[in-house]
């Protein structure tokens, strides 16, 4: 990339302590100096154990789209502003019923978040999700912290 600036990254929901899988549509348009992005994915989670016996969790569904801000494209600071909607479903891909404490939620709201290269290699990113609409969800503030390595560096 240009002045080795890594784009944000959307990140994915998915159950904490399951195995997923995640595809889908995602796109991007670079508006020079704003980035478009926008996806919408779907997260399978494969059946777990617990007390040895078999775990079906719910899957998920993720949509999301975000305006970037580039600052400072050769030193690899970035802004983002989204809006995402996250949704347990309740069934599972593969037909089995949802087996685990299942309560249906939905997240909508705003994210932020801001990303900055560290090294060549090393990017950070942090950041939050703020609850505008929800259902069965603890937490009004979903903080974000992420790191990223980039092999090859340029």
């Amino acid at each position: 990339m240009p002045g080795g600036f890594v784009p944000i990254t959307l990140r994915t929901t998915t159950s904490a302590g399951s195995l997923s899988f995640t595809e889908g549509p995602t796109f991007r348009k670079n508006l020079e100096p704003f980035r478009l992005n926008g996806m919408l994915l779907y997260t399978y989670n494969v059946p777990g154990s617990e007390s040895g016996k078999t775990t079906y969790p719910s899957d998920m569904l993720d949509a999301r789209v975000s305006v970037e801000y580039v600052a400072d494209d050769q030193r690899g600071l970035g802004f983002t502003v989204a809006l995402v909607a996250k949704n347990s479903l309740p069934y599972r891909l593969d037909g089995h019923a949802v087996s685990t404490d299942f309560k249906p939620f939905l997240l909508i709201g705003p994210a932020v978040s801001v990303e900055y290269r560290l090294t060549p290699e090393w990017v950070a990113s942090i950041g939050a999700q703020f609850a505008l609409v929800s259902q069965n969800t603890v937490d009004a503030i979903c903080p974000v912290f992420s790191m990223k390595y980039s092999w090859g560096g340029k």
